[in-house]
């Protein structure tokens, strides 16, 4: 037996998070990025090792994902866009959010709905790194079944589809009319 519930957050609870991104921000400060990637790294162990629920655990593993794309050296993000997605792990840092993450079975909710948040303003940055991944392994596919040499992170046509995908996610984000996905980040990042 499951059981749904839907969750809607209205402006003051979109309000509440942004307030509570920007205290992640302010209480994280000058943290190295590294360090950021490493407490992101051990939220979702930790909350994927605490056997959470479903839509929690998809969650917490769409946020493995966004530290992947960050670390990713062939993707190579801009500093500016490497800068504003850390920005917004900031959050992730702290174990005693909104609700600690060691109460049982709720403990990672307001984590998922950060993650939902973070998801919803790293849309086309997520698009963009899935279909550049998709590209580079049928690339290597391709190039391995006619024997050449798998090792394409520094070619020169895997840095232009990079740079086309990186310049169409910025647009896409620009042309957009602002909405909750954009606008609990603002004060933020």
């Amino acid at each position: 037996m499951t059981l749904e519930i839907t969750v809607e957050l209205d402006d003051s609870d979109l309000e509440y998070f942004r307030a509570r991104f920007r205290e992640a921000r302010a209480r994280v400060g000058t943290m190295a990025q590294q360090k950021l990637i490493q407490s992101t790294e051990e939220l979702v162990e930790k909350g994927l090792a605490s056997n959470p629920p479903e839509f929690v655990r998809k969650r917490l593993t769409a946020l493995s994902r966004i530290v992947t794309m960050v670390e990713d050296e062939g993707w190579c993000l801009p500093s500016d866009e490497r800068d504003r997605i850390m920005e917004m792990l900031t959050y992730f840092v702290e174990p005693n959010d909104i609700i600690p993450d060691d109460v049982p079975v709720f403990g990672f909710i307001d984590d998922a709905i950060a993650i939902d948040l973070v998801l919803g303003a790293l849309r086309h940055e997520i698009e963009a790194y899935e279909e550049f991944s998709s590209h580079r392994t049928a690339e290597i596919q391709r190039r391995t079944k006619l024997g050449q040499p798998t090792d394409i992170s520094k070619m020169d046509w895997l840095a232009d589809r990079r740079a086309t995908l990186h310049s169409r996610m910025s647009e896409r984000r620009a042309q957009e009319p602002p909405g909750w996905h954009y606008t609990v980040f603002d004060d933020v990042c």
